[in-house]
């Protein structure tokens, strides 16, 4: 279980099925997108931050590797180790689109202020124009040798 603590001294308890290996929490801290292991899988979750109950869950696979919600808190993007992502409408959760063509694992995803482009990072750099459904650019990002 995990405790958490919020403005008072008062600890309320989550318990999660696995340990926690990415979240993101929406603009509002309303809700928060988690990603566990759970045995040999992953599993992101949506659950709500103040009634600290599990509101849905998103998608089961070993292959995810992060997740963000969009500006206004309409979407969520997840990633995965192969370099796609998909979008999911937070509404309903019906799939809005998947996207292929970053180089390798999508580590982290951020969304424009307006929400027309998303920016993934891994090994490379990638803009994606979301109502195009096509990369805008990318950049292989060089790591130092120690």
């Amino acid at each position: 279980a995990y405790e958490i603590y919020g403005s008072s001294k008062e600890t309320n308890s989550l318990s999660l099925p696995g340990k926690i290996i990415h979240h993101d929490l929406t603009t509002d801290d309303a809700e928060c997108a988690i990603i566990l292991v759970e045995k040999d899988d992953k599993i992101c979750l949506v659950w709500n931050c103040i009634n600290f109950k599990i509101t849905h869950t998103v998608e089961r696979s070993n292959s995810i590797s992060s997740c963000k919600f969009s500006t206004k808190c309409d979407k969520l993007a997840i990633g995965y180790n192969y370099g796609d992502f998909k979008i999911w409408e937070t509404n309903s959760w019906r799939l809005l689109s998947c996207f292929n063509g970053h180089h390798g694992s999508i580590q982290t995803l951020h969304f424009s202020v307006d929400d027309k482009i998303i920016l993934t990072c891994g090994k490379c750099v990638t803009w994606w124009n979301l109502a195009e459904n096509k990369i805008m650019q990318q950049f292989p990002l060089q790591h130092c040798a120690n």
